[in-house]
């Protein structure tokens, strides 16, 4: 399986989205409506107008919740350089950053790309991820720590780091709690087979 990501540079100020525009627009039109019926009436020709336009409105939210089903979120930072996590080091572009410099690591499997989004069903949000929604943490031995986002190309990219996990088991590094939880392991029998793993003997060369 492919143990190499690609690393993604979240972007510091985040856009302001058309879903995020349009929600700020339906809660305005919400406020007239509530303003006009329980507080004051509002002057006709104005609500005249603002019908049409709530109308408009209303129409655009129905016409974007199907086609959220159909788009892809977008990127909010850049796709630049890679990370390889192999069974002895991890590889930040040219940086080989051997095991034994590692004393702990935290890992945060969000999505892969092209996975369906569970948003509600009356969300506009693109309900399609683009798979960068992952992040691992290096806790090093001299007490610094690094973060690298990364996208996964596909379901199940991240069990490509298995042999890098069991490493840091044998290391006394982490617990085999700590590596169910991170490679999602929780059925008994899986469990069990993980173990042996572990615990298979290297061949002898």
């Amino acid at each position: 399986m492919d143990n190499t990501f690609t690393i993604f540079i979240p972007q510091k100020k985040r856009k302001l989205r058309y879903y995020t525009i349009l929600y700020i627009l339906i809660a305005f039109c919400a406020l007239i409506l509530f303003i006009d019926s329980c507080i004051t009436p509002i002057d006709d020709s104005f609500m005249k107008f603002f019908k049409v336009f709530f109308g408009i409105i209303m129409i655009t939210y129905l016409l974007l919740t199907f086609m959220s089903y159909f788009i892809k979120k977008p990127l909010e930072g850049t796709l630049s350089g890679k990370l390889t996590i192999n069974a002895e080091n991890v590889v930040i572009n040219d940086e080989i950053i051997d095991i034994s410099r590692i004393e702990d690591i935290g890992i945060i499997i969000g999505s892969y790309d092209n996975q369906e989004v569970e948003y509600s069903s009356r969300s506009i949000k693109p309900k399609i991820s683009n798979g960068t929604d992952n992040v691992i943490t290096l806790c090093f031995t001299d007490g610094a720590k690094h973060s690298i986002h990364f996208k996964q190309e596909f379901f199940e990219h991240y069990l490509s780091i298995k042999p890098f996990i069991i490493s840091l088991i044998k290391s006394n590094k982490i617990s085999i709690l700590k590596a169910t939880t991170i490679l999602n392991i929780h059925d008994y029998d899986d469990i069990q087979e993980f173990k042996k793993e572990i615990n298979k003997k290297e061949p002898q060369i």
